[in-house]
This record gives C-alpha cells, sequence and structure tokens, in this order.
C-alpha cells in the first residue's frame, strides 16, 4: 500500500480575501471553491458571488479579480451560467492581452 508522506509541515503564510468586497453591491460574501495553481499564480473560483480571483504566487499579491453582474436567470441557469463564465473569462484574456501587449 503506498502512503502519501509529506517532506514538510504545511502551513498558512498569508490569508486573502479572495472574493469581492462586501458591501451593497454584493448579495453576501464568497467562499472558494476551487483552486489551480501554478509556479507563479493562483486561481482562485469563488461561490456565492461567482467571482475568479488571479493571485501572484510569489508575493501573495491579488492581480485580477473577474466578475459577471448579470442576475441569473433561474428559468434558464444552465444558460446564464455559461454566459456569465464567457464573460468573465473574456474580461480576463483581454486584460491579460492588453497588460502583456
Amino acid at each position: 500500500m503506498n502512503r502519501l508522506t509529506y517532506q514538510f509541515t504545511p502551513k498558512v503564510t498569508a490569508w486573502i480575501r479572495t472574493g469581492r468586497p462586501f458591501g451593497p453591491m454584493t448579495q453576501g460574501g464568497s467562499a472558494p471553491a476551487g483552486v489551480v495553481a501554478t509556479e507563479d499564480r493562483v486561481f482562485v473560483s469563488n461561490a456565492h458571488d461567482d467571482s475568479i480571483t488571479v493571485i501572484d504566487a510569489h508575493t501573495n499579491q491579488l492581480v485580477w479579480r473577474g466578475y459577471d453582474s448579470d442576475t441569473l436567470n433561474t428559468n434558464n441557469a444552465d444558460k446564464t451560467l455559461d454566459k456569465a463564465v464567457d464573460s468573465v473569462m473574456t474580461k480576463f484574456f483581454h486584460d491579460v492581452k492588453e497588460h502583456h501587449g
């Protein structure tokens, strides 16, 4: 039987709020729902406010945050959710292209 062994002890090195700031324009807080980490970026999908946050893995600084402000149509949730994801990802790729030329 193979067992996973750690060569280090995991520890919290930074506490980063990944969702949209709470206030009049939000309907509640957010919670990380999915995380993908690369060598230099951490991508966080936030539940409850349907946002995506990108963090610099070396500095723990917020690099980018995107969200769609349209209301989800519960009569056609799949279609409006797909549209929201497309909108956020289009903004992300546009901003990356604009920033990096």
